[in-house]
């Protein structure tokens, strides 16, 4: 059986979490005069889903494909997220946030299946490859 680690933020919910600026003195971070952060909603925040990704998900023969939900995001925003994606939570065979345990927690290793991401650098953490999401 082939596991299939799937993102979500910029992958499967369109916009990441809420950007802001915070302004600092010039000369404090390398010489940028502002510093740009992502934070993370705890609240349901109305999101685009990527639904051509979720139909190509749940079309995948469950006898052959493992589909796990893998996510930097805290664990504490797991309900949100799961409001996020309403009926679409039905594809996942498991989720994996961001400080729970077991391999799934970890975005920075390798894993033992195939990555859907945003990002190249995650795309790269599937031992049997990765397909980059662009929307």
């Amino acid at each position: 059986m082939i596991t299939i680690y799937v993102d979500v933020d910029g992958t499967l919910i369109k916009y990441r979490t809420a950007r802001f600026t915070i302004a600092v003195d010039r000369g404090v971070n390398n010489g940028q005069t502002h510093l740009d952060a992502w934070i993370d909603a705890t609240q349901v925040i109305p999101r685009p889903l990527n639904l051509r990704l979720l139909r190509w998900l749940r079309s995948l023969p469950r006898d052959k494909y493992r589909v796990v939900l893998w996510t930097n995001r805290n664990p504490a925003l797991e309900a949100a997220t799961m409001k996020n994606l309403g009926k679409w939570t039905k594809v996942f065979d498991g989720f994996s946030f961001n400080g729970t345990a077991g391999q799934e927690a970890n975005k920075y290793g390798l894993m033992d299946g195939f990555v859907i991401d945003d990002e190249p650098r995650y795309v790269k953490c599937g031992a049997l490859g990765g397909v980059q999401i662009i929307w």
